[in-house]
């Protein structure tokens, strides 16, 4: 029987313990929970002024984006009208302008879109005490259940997710316990 030095063996016991350990902390980068801010920011929106502003700039800009599509479905109906009348002049016109109009459309989207989303982070990631408070309920939650990670189900990148790793309800939970 083969016997073994002091040293190998606590070198061994050294790579099994740094095996293990590493195999531990990989286990629990799997305990990730998801969690929906738009949701908590709907319920508790009269908590916060700014989420009070951030709703109203969301409907100020989907009715300014109603407003601009309509204006654009009253451009075709009129050209069609000019086709119909046989007034291409006036049909080519008519597309030009729809065109700008479409145009307009997409850019005002794109940067109010911009503008909403990153008003949005900087409500989640901004302090205040209503924001410090949803981050201590989502901490309470995330150590009280197990969670090392709690991504927004919003977040970029994200996929899908099962809905047992849904935490929303037990955050909103929470902070109706402190607020």
């Amino acid at each position: 029987m083969r016997t073994f030095g002091l040293k190998p063996m606590l070198l061994m016991a050294a790579l099994i313990l740094t095996f293990s350990a590493s195999g531990l902390m990989a286990e629990q980068l799997t305990t990730v929970g998801v969690v929906d801010m738009e949701r908590i920011l709907s319920e508790f929106f009269t908590q916060s002024e700014d989420v009070r502003e951030w709703h109203q700039n969301v409907r100020d800009f989907d009715a300014d984006r109603r407003q601009i599509e309509d204006e654009i479905a009253q451009l075709e109906s009129e050209r069609l009208e000019a086709l119909e009348q046989e007034d291409e002049l006036e049909a080519l016109e008519l597309e030009e302008q729809i065109d700008e109009r479409r145009a307009f459309l997409n850019e005002f989207t794109r940067i109010r879109r911009a503008q909403l989303e990153r008003q949005r982070n900087e409500l989640l990631e901004g302090g205040g005490s209503f924001f410090n408070q949803v981050n201590s309920a989502m901490s309470f939650v995330a150590q009280s259940e197990g969670y090392t990670v709690i991504v927004d189900s919003e977040a970029d990148g994200l996929l899908w997710y099962a809905s047992e790793v849904d935490v929303t309800d037990k955050v909103i939970a929470r902070l109706e316990q402190t607020l």
